[in-house]
């Protein structure tokens, strides 16, 4: 997931070289809450069984996507990149799954990460294209 959205948010081009005050503050707590998401994967598998882990786990992945949709909205001197709108809604989805695991936790902690399986499906993720030139591909694979 965290591969996915970094490759992503690298298409994105300014046209400025500068950003403001505010974007700077909202990625470097973007880049905390990523710092925290193996913690939180580590805290998720040693203790699925308590809600608090879940909690811990997506309340972490809904805040990544809630900052990434506010610092989405903050670049508005950015040209249009293709597959934005599809980056948008996957945030949307990420967020709206993560916030159900956490409601389905209160019930059965163990099942409510099964919440976060329809991110694939509806996000229609497929498999990146490779920007890579056909003269390195053959080189990789000698």
């Amino acid at each position: 997931m965290l591969g996915l959205r970094w490759l992503s948010s690298v298409k994105v081009r300014a046209r400025s070289e500068t950003v403001g005050i505010d974007y700077a503050s909202w990625w470097v707590v973007h880049m905390l809450l990523i710092t925290c998401v193996p913690f939180s994967t580590i805290v998720l598998g040693r203790f699925a069984q308590f809600a608090p882990a879940v909690w811990l786990y997506a309340g972490n992945t809904a805040l990544i996507g809630m900052i990434a949709l506010r610092m989405m909205a903050m670049t508005s001197d950015v040209e249009p990149a293709p597959g934005e709108q599809e980056r948008r809604w996957s945030l949307i989805t990420l967020i709206a799954c993560s916030l159900l695991a956490i409601g389905l936790s209160f019930a059965s902690p163990r099942q409510a990460l099964w919440a976060a399986m329809p991110q694939r499906a509806l996000t229609g993720r497929r498999k990146p294209k490779s920007s890579l030139t056909p003269a390195l591909k053959g080189c990789l694979r000698a």
